[in-house]
C-alpha cells in the first residue's frame, strides 16, 4: 500500500502543473489568455478525476475482495462441516454416559478414540492430562458445539439444560448486570447482588447498572467467578468447566467448588483441569496421553 499511495501522490501532483506546461508555449505567444488556462486546469482535473476512480480506491477494491474471499472460505466450511458424522445424541437430564466415543480433528487425524464413562446425577468427572491431549475438545463435544467428524454414542441432559465455561469467561460491553446475565439469563438485581456476594464479588454490587467495558476491568480470576455466578443463576443439569478455576487460589477454587454443590446437589459436573487439588471436588477422574488410542474408561476417586 505504500507504494501505491505514493504513485498516486506523484500522479496528483504532476496533474496540477501538467496542463499548465502543455499551455505555457501558447499562452507566451499570446495565443491564450489568463482565463484560457484557467479553463484549460479546470477541465483537466475533471478529466483526471473521472480517470483516477480505480486508481484512487484501488486500495478498496483489495480489502473487498479479500473479505469476499473469507466470506466464501466461511461459508464452504460451513456446509462441508454440516456433512460430517455426528455421534448419536439421547437426550437424559439425569444421566451422562459415552460409550465409544471417538472425536477427529479437522485433519482428519484421530484425537480421542474409544472414549467411556457413565455419571448420574450428582456425580462429578476431572479430566486431567497434557496440553494438547483433546480435554476440552471432549468437553465441546459433550456441549454439542464440536463441529468436526465424531462416532459413538452419548447420553446427555439437552443443550439447554447444559451450561459450558471457558478458561475466559466472555462479557460484552454495556452494563455490569448484562454482562454477567449474557447471553439471556433472566435473573433480578436482589438474585444477582444476593449470588454475587456467595462468589466475593459483592464489591461490585452497587456497579451493576455501570456502562464499562467489563471484560478489561475484571481481573481473570473475577471473571472466572463471574462463572460461577452464571453457574448458580441458571442452574444447570450439566455442567462443563474448561480450567474454569485456573486463575483463582486454591481456597476460592475449594469455597466455589463447594458452594456449587451444596446449591446444585443434583447437577452433573464435568470439569477439566491440571490441578490436584481438584479431585477432592469430584468422584471420578481421567487422564488423557499424547497416545489415546486404547479403551478410555474413569477411575473413582
Amino acid at each position: 500500500m505504500l507504494g501505491l499511495d505514493g504513485f498516486n501522490t506523484g500522479v496528483t501532483q504532476i496533474a496540477m502543473i501538467l496542463p499548465l506546461m502543455l499551455q505555457s508555449q501558447r499562452f507566451f505567444a499570446g495565443q491564450v489568455t489568463l482565463g484560457d488556462m484557467h479553463q484549460t486546469v479546470q477541465s483537466f482535473n475533471r478529466l483526471m478525476r473521472a480517470l483516477s476512480f480505480f486508481r484512487l480506491f484501488y486500495d478498496e477494491f483489495t480489502l473487498y475482495q479479500a473479505r469476499l474471499n473469507r466470506l466464501y472460505g466461511f461459508f464452504t466450511t460451513l456446509e462441508h462441516l454440516n456433512t460430517e458424522e455426528k455421534a448419536v445424541v439421547t437426550v437424559d437430564e439425569q444421566r451422562l454416559t459415552v460409550s465409544n466415543l471417538t472425536i477427529q480433528g479437522i485433519d482428519g487425524r484421530t484425537l480421542l478414540e474409544n472414549v467411556n464413562f457413565s455419571l448420574k446425577s450428582g456425580d462429578a468427572l476431572l479430566i486431567q492430562g497434557a496440553s494438547g491431549t483433546g480435554k476440552t475438545t471432549l468437553l465441546k463435544v459433550l456441549a454439542g458445539i464440536y463441529p468436526i467428524k465424531t462416532t459413538g454414542h452419548i447420553t446427555a441432559p439437552s443443550q439447554q439444560n447444559a451450561l459450558f465455561l471457558p478458561q475466559r469467561s466472555y462479557v460484552p460491553q454495556g452494563t455490569l448486570k448484562e454482562a454477567i446475565c449474557y447471553p439471556a439469563i433472566q435473573a433480578t438485581e436482589d438474585e444477582l447482588v444476593s449470588v454475587m456476594k456467595q462468589c466475593r464479588l459483592e464489591k461490585y454490587s452497587e456497579m451493576l447498572n455501570e456502562e464499562k467495558d467489563w471484560q478489561q476491568i475484571l481481573s481473570p480470576g473475577e471473571l472466572q467467578r463471574i462463572a460461577f455466578v452464571r453457574i448458580l443463576l441458571t442452574k444447570p443439569a450439566l455442567i462443563l468447566l474448561d480450567e474454569t478455576t485456573s486463575a483463582l487460589e486454591e481456597t476460592m477454587e475449594r469455597q466455589l467448588y463447594e458452594l456449587v454443590r451444596k446449591l446444585l446437589p443434583e447437577s452433573i459436573i464435568v470439569s477439566v483441569g491440571h490441578r490436584c487439588t481438584l479431585q477432592s471436588y469430584h468422584t471420578q477422574t481421567m487422564t488423557l496421553g499424547y497416545c489415546c488410542m486404547n479403551k478410555l474408561e474413569c477411575e473413582r476417586v
